[in-house]
Protein backbone atom coordinates (compact mmCIF):
# COMPACT_ATOMS: atom_id res chain seq x y z
CA UNK A 1 0.00 0.00 0.00
CA UNK A 2 1.50 3.33 -1.09
CA UNK A 3 1.36 6.54 0.93
CA UNK A 4 -1.74 7.81 -0.87
CA UNK A 5 -3.70 4.62 -0.18
CA UNK A 6 -2.73 4.84 3.48
CA UNK A 7 -4.02 8.39 3.73
CA UNK A 8 -7.35 7.42 2.10
CA UNK A 9 -7.75 4.44 4.44
CA UNK A 10 -6.99 6.63 7.46
CA UNK A 11 -9.51 9.19 6.29
CA UNK A 12 -12.25 6.58 5.81
CA UNK A 13 -11.50 5.11 9.24
CA UNK A 14 -11.72 8.56 10.82
CA UNK A 15 -15.09 9.20 9.16
CA UNK A 16 -16.35 5.81 10.32
CA UNK A 17 -15.28 6.52 13.89
CA UNK A 18 -16.94 9.95 13.78
CA UNK A 19 -20.19 8.37 12.62
CA UNK A 20 -20.08 5.84 15.46
CA UNK A 21 -19.24 8.55 17.97
CA UNK A 22 -22.05 10.80 16.75
CA UNK A 23 -24.54 7.94 16.89
CA UNK A 24 -23.48 7.18 20.41
CA UNK A 25 -23.83 10.84 21.31
CA UNK A 26 -27.37 11.01 19.86
CA UNK A 27 -28.35 7.81 21.66
CA UNK A 28 -26.98 9.11 24.96
CA UNK A 29 -28.78 12.44 24.48
CA UNK A 30 -32.02 10.64 23.70
CA UNK A 31 -31.73 8.44 26.76
CA UNK A 32 -30.88 11.43 28.91
CA UNK A 33 -33.78 13.42 27.45
CA UNK A 34 -36.24 10.59 28.18
CA UNK A 35 -34.88 10.31 31.68
CA UNK A 36 -35.12 14.07 32.20
CA UNK A 37 -38.52 14.56 30.56
CA UNK A 38 -40.23 11.35 31.65
CA UNK A 39 -42.28 8.83 29.73
CA UNK A 40 -44.96 10.07 27.36
CA UNK A 41 -48.44 8.56 27.23
CA UNK A 42 -49.22 6.65 24.04
CA UNK A 43 -52.20 4.56 23.02
CA UNK A 44 -52.08 1.16 24.72
CA UNK A 45 -50.18 2.43 27.78
CA UNK A 46 -51.63 1.90 31.23
CA UNK A 47 -51.74 5.06 33.31
CA UNK A 48 -52.52 6.01 36.89
CA UNK A 49 -53.95 9.48 37.46
CA UNK A 50 -55.52 11.73 40.05
CA UNK A 51 -58.29 14.07 38.96
CA UNK A 52 -61.06 16.53 39.81
CA UNK A 53 -64.18 16.66 37.65
CA UNK A 54 -66.17 19.91 37.53
CA UNK A 55 -69.74 20.45 36.34
CA UNK A 56 -71.71 23.64 35.63
CA UNK A 57 -75.53 23.57 35.47
CA UNK A 58 -77.06 27.06 35.66
CA UNK A 59 -80.55 25.58 36.09
CA UNK A 60 -79.53 24.34 39.54
CA UNK A 61 -76.30 26.03 40.64
CA UNK A 62 -76.48 29.42 38.92
CA UNK A 63 -73.00 30.60 37.94
CA UNK A 64 -71.24 28.29 40.43
CA UNK A 65 -69.34 25.25 39.20
CA UNK A 66 -69.26 22.14 41.37
CA UNK A 67 -67.21 18.97 41.77
CA UNK A 68 -69.08 15.88 40.61
CA UNK A 69 -66.20 13.40 41.03
CA UNK A 70 -62.63 13.22 42.36
CA UNK A 71 -60.10 10.74 43.69
CA UNK A 72 -58.13 13.35 45.66
CA UNK A 73 -58.82 13.17 49.39
CA UNK A 74 -58.37 16.86 50.16
CA UNK A 75 -60.88 17.70 47.43
CA UNK A 76 -63.31 14.98 48.48
CA UNK A 77 -63.37 16.12 52.11
CA UNK A 78 -63.36 19.90 51.57
CA UNK A 79 -66.88 21.04 50.69
CA UNK A 80 -66.10 24.74 51.16
CA UNK A 81 -63.27 25.18 48.65
CA UNK A 82 -64.66 22.38 46.47
CA UNK A 83 -68.50 22.52 46.60
CA UNK A 84 -70.11 19.30 45.39
CA UNK A 85 -72.99 18.55 43.06
CA UNK A 86 -76.25 17.28 44.52
CA UNK A 87 -75.55 13.75 43.30
CA UNK A 88 -71.85 13.63 44.30
CA UNK A 89 -71.00 10.37 46.05
CA UNK A 90 -67.86 10.04 48.15
CA UNK A 91 -65.60 7.08 47.39
CA UNK A 92 -62.28 6.13 48.95
CA UNK A 93 -59.62 8.21 47.15
CA UNK A 94 -57.00 6.17 45.27
CA UNK A 95 -55.18 6.51 41.95
CA UNK A 96 -57.43 5.85 38.96
CA UNK A 97 -55.90 3.30 36.58
CA UNK A 98 -56.90 2.61 32.98
CA UNK A 99 -55.46 1.54 29.63
CA UNK A 100 -55.46 4.30 27.02
CA UNK A 101 -57.50 3.74 23.86
CA UNK A 102 -59.45 0.72 25.12
CA UNK A 103 -62.75 2.51 25.76
CA UNK A 104 -62.41 2.20 29.52
CA UNK A 105 -63.00 5.95 29.91
CA UNK A 106 -64.96 8.61 28.04
CA UNK A 107 -63.65 9.63 24.62
CA UNK A 108 -62.34 12.97 25.87
CA UNK A 109 -60.04 11.23 28.34
CA UNK A 110 -58.61 8.82 25.77
CA UNK A 111 -57.98 11.78 23.45
CA UNK A 112 -56.53 14.35 25.86
CA UNK A 113 -54.17 12.14 27.84
CA UNK A 114 -52.10 11.22 24.74
CA UNK A 115 -48.73 12.99 24.92
CA UNK A 116 -48.80 13.77 28.63
CA UNK A 117 -45.79 12.87 30.77
CA UNK A 118 -45.39 11.45 34.25
CA UNK A 119 -45.94 14.21 36.78
CA UNK A 120 -47.62 16.49 34.25
CA UNK A 121 -50.93 18.18 35.02
CA UNK A 122 -53.52 19.46 32.56
CA UNK A 123 -56.97 20.99 32.42
CA UNK A 124 -59.37 19.45 29.92
CA UNK A 125 -62.68 20.86 28.70
CA UNK A 126 -64.71 17.88 27.50
CA UNK A 127 -67.69 18.65 25.20
CA UNK A 128 -70.82 16.48 25.49
CA UNK A 129 -70.02 14.45 22.38
CA UNK A 130 -66.74 13.33 23.99
CA UNK A 131 -68.31 12.87 27.43
CA UNK A 132 -71.36 11.05 28.72
CA UNK A 133 -74.22 10.38 26.31
CA UNK A 134 -77.09 10.31 25.66
CA UNK A 135 -79.04 13.06 27.41
CA UNK A 136 -82.73 12.29 26.88
CA UNK A 137 -85.71 14.63 26.72
CA UNK A 138 -87.83 11.64 27.73
CA UNK A 139 -86.21 11.81 31.19
CA UNK A 140 -87.64 15.29 31.80
CA UNK A 141 -90.81 14.84 33.85
CA UNK A 142 -93.52 17.38 34.71
CA UNK A 143 -95.69 17.22 37.81
CA UNK A 144 -98.67 19.40 38.70
CA UNK A 145 -98.04 21.82 41.54
CA UNK A 146 -101.47 20.88 42.96
CA UNK A 147 -102.82 17.32 42.91
CA UNK A 148 -105.99 15.60 44.02
CA UNK A 149 -105.59 12.35 45.97
CA UNK A 150 -108.52 10.03 46.79
CA UNK A 151 -109.57 9.91 50.45
CA UNK A 152 -110.23 6.19 50.02
CA UNK A 153 -107.68 4.10 48.13
CA UNK A 154 -108.06 0.50 47.01
CA UNK A 155 -104.91 -1.58 46.59
CA UNK A 156 -104.59 -5.19 45.59
CA UNK A 157 -103.67 -7.42 48.51
CA UNK A 158 -100.24 -8.18 47.02
CA UNK A 159 -99.58 -4.51 46.22
CA UNK A 160 -100.48 -3.42 49.75
CA UNK A 161 -98.29 -6.05 51.42
CA UNK A 162 -95.38 -5.16 49.14
CA UNK A 163 -95.63 -1.42 49.71
CA UNK A 164 -96.38 -1.43 53.44
CA UNK A 165 -94.42 -4.54 54.40
CA UNK A 166 -97.43 -5.97 56.24
CA UNK A 167 -97.96 -9.62 55.21
CA UNK A 168 -101.15 -9.86 57.28
CA UNK A 169 -102.95 -6.50 57.27
CA UNK A 170 -105.90 -6.10 59.62
CA UNK A 171 -108.77 -3.65 59.84
CA UNK A 172 -107.79 -0.81 62.14
CA UNK A 173 -104.06 -0.87 61.30
CA UNK A 174 -102.63 2.66 61.53
CA UNK A 175 -100.12 3.39 58.78
CA UNK A 176 -98.22 6.28 57.22
CA UNK A 177 -99.04 6.84 53.56
CA UNK A 178 -96.16 5.54 51.44
CA UNK A 179 -96.06 8.57 49.11
CA UNK A 180 -97.69 11.47 50.96
CA UNK A 181 -96.52 10.84 54.50
CA UNK A 182 -99.83 11.52 56.26
CA UNK A 183 -101.66 9.15 58.64
CA UNK A 184 -103.97 6.55 57.17
CA UNK A 185 -106.01 3.57 58.41
CA UNK A 186 -106.84 0.15 56.98
CA UNK A 187 -110.64 -0.09 56.87
CA UNK A 188 -111.20 -3.19 54.73
CA UNK A 189 -109.24 -6.38 54.00
CA UNK A 190 -110.10 -9.22 51.64
CA UNK A 191 -108.01 -11.85 49.88
CA UNK A 192 -107.98 -9.61 46.80
CA UNK A 193 -108.04 -6.05 48.09
CA UNK A 194 -107.08 -3.72 50.92
CA UNK A 195 -108.82 -0.35 51.37
CA UNK A 196 -107.13 2.48 53.24
CA UNK A 197 -108.69 5.68 54.58
CA UNK A 198 -106.42 8.71 54.27
CA UNK A 199 -106.67 11.00 57.31
CA UNK A 200 -104.59 14.16 56.75
CA UNK A 201 -105.54 17.44 58.41
CA UNK A 202 -106.29 20.48 56.28
CA UNK A 203 -103.50 23.04 56.64
CA UNK A 204 -100.95 20.46 57.84
CA UNK A 205 -97.62 19.87 56.12
CA UNK A 206 -96.16 16.39 55.62
CA UNK A 207 -92.90 14.97 54.20
CA UNK A 208 -93.61 13.23 50.91
CA UNK A 209 -91.60 10.52 49.20
CA UNK A 210 -91.05 12.91 46.30
CA UNK A 211 -88.34 14.57 48.37
CA UNK A 212 -90.20 17.74 49.34
CA UNK A 213 -92.91 18.67 51.80
CA UNK A 214 -96.58 18.85 50.82
CA UNK A 215 -99.42 20.87 52.32
CA UNK A 216 -103.02 19.69 52.46
CA UNK A 217 -105.05 22.69 51.33
CA UNK A 218 -108.54 21.17 51.28
CA UNK A 219 -110.58 17.98 51.47
CA UNK A 220 -113.23 18.15 48.78
CA UNK A 221 -116.50 16.34 49.39
CA UNK A 222 -118.26 14.66 46.49
CA UNK A 223 -121.87 13.45 46.26
CA UNK A 224 -120.46 9.98 46.82
CA UNK A 225 -118.15 9.96 49.89
CA UNK A 226 -116.04 7.27 48.26
CA UNK A 227 -115.06 9.87 45.67
CA UNK A 228 -113.91 12.55 48.13
CA UNK A 229 -110.48 13.96 47.30
CA UNK A 230 -107.59 15.61 49.13
CA UNK A 231 -106.08 18.74 47.55
CA UNK A 232 -102.30 18.54 47.87
CA UNK A 233 -99.87 21.42 47.26
CA UNK A 234 -96.36 20.26 46.30
CA UNK A 235 -93.81 22.55 47.98
CA UNK A 236 -90.98 21.65 45.61
CA UNK A 237 -87.97 23.90 45.05
CA UNK A 238 -85.20 23.90 42.46
CA UNK A 239 -82.46 21.52 43.63
CA UNK A 240 -84.72 19.08 45.48
CA UNK A 241 -83.64 15.46 44.92
CA UNK A 242 -86.25 12.92 43.86
CA UNK A 243 -85.54 9.27 44.86
CA UNK A 244 -86.10 7.36 41.63
CA UNK A 245 -85.53 3.91 43.13
CA UNK A 246 -88.08 4.40 45.92
CA UNK A 247 -90.78 5.95 43.75
CA UNK A 248 -90.37 3.37 40.97
CA UNK A 249 -91.92 0.72 43.21
CA UNK A 250 -95.02 2.87 43.70
CA UNK A 251 -95.64 4.82 40.49
CA UNK A 252 -95.68 3.36 36.98
CA UNK A 253 -94.44 6.59 35.37
CA UNK A 254 -91.32 6.59 37.53
CA UNK A 255 -90.85 2.87 37.02
CA UNK A 256 -90.79 3.55 33.24
CA UNK A 257 -88.23 6.31 33.81
CA UNK A 258 -86.07 3.95 35.84
CA UNK A 259 -86.19 1.39 33.02
CA UNK A 260 -85.08 4.05 30.50
CA UNK A 261 -82.21 5.09 32.78
CA UNK A 262 -81.01 1.50 33.07
CA UNK A 263 -81.28 0.87 29.33
CA UNK A 264 -79.80 4.12 27.98
CA UNK A 265 -77.48 5.38 30.76
CA UNK A 266 -76.66 2.06 32.48
CA UNK A 267 -77.52 3.41 35.94
CA UNK A 268 -80.41 4.59 38.11
CA UNK A 269 -80.07 8.28 38.98
CA UNK A 270 -82.08 10.40 41.38
CA UNK A 271 -84.10 13.14 39.69
CA UNK A 272 -83.44 16.81 40.39
CA UNK A 273 -86.04 19.58 40.35
CA UNK A 274 -84.75 21.99 37.68
CA UNK A 275 -87.70 24.37 37.31
CA UNK A 276 -90.83 25.40 39.17
CA UNK A 277 -93.80 27.58 38.27
CA UNK A 278 -97.09 28.23 40.11
CA UNK A 279 -98.57 25.37 38.08
CA UNK A 280 -95.78 22.93 37.21
CA UNK A 281 -92.70 21.24 38.63
CA UNK A 282 -90.04 19.98 36.20
CA UNK A 283 -87.78 17.11 37.26
CA UNK A 284 -84.72 16.02 35.29
CA UNK A 285 -84.03 12.31 35.69
CA UNK A 286 -80.94 12.38 33.44
CA UNK A 287 -77.73 11.63 35.30
CA UNK A 288 -76.17 15.03 36.07
CA UNK A 289 -73.13 14.51 33.83
CA UNK A 290 -75.01 13.28 30.75
CA UNK A 291 -75.06 15.74 27.86
CA UNK A 292 -72.98 18.29 29.79
CA UNK A 293 -69.68 20.04 29.05
CA UNK A 294 -67.28 18.85 31.76
CA UNK A 295 -63.98 20.20 33.04
CA UNK A 296 -61.30 17.86 34.39
CA UNK A 297 -58.06 18.71 36.17
CA UNK A 298 -55.80 15.67 35.71
CA UNK A 299 -52.30 14.73 36.88
CA UNK A 300 -50.49 11.70 35.46
CA UNK A 301 -48.89 9.80 38.34
CA UNK A 302 -47.49 6.77 36.52
CA UNK A 303 -47.15 5.39 33.00
CA UNK A 304 -46.67 1.70 32.27
CA UNK A 305 -45.68 1.28 28.64
CA UNK A 306 -47.54 -1.23 26.50
CA UNK A 307 -45.60 -4.44 25.92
Amino acid sequence: MDETDKKIAAFITAIFLLIIAYGGYRWARGALSEKENGLTVEEGDTVEVEYVGWLSDPRIYGSERRVFDTNIEKVATDNITYPKTLTYKYHEPKPFKFTVGKGQVIKGWDKNIIGMKEGESAKWVIPPEQGYQPRLESLLYSLNRTENVPVYENLSFSEYTRIYKQPEPEIGDQITHAIWGWPAEVISVTDEQVTIFNKPAVGETYDSLWGWSITVTDIENADNPWKDTIAVLNNAEVGDLVPTQDLAGLLQDINDIKSTQQKEQKQVSDGIVVDTTPDKITIDFNSEVYGQTLVFEVTVLKITKAT
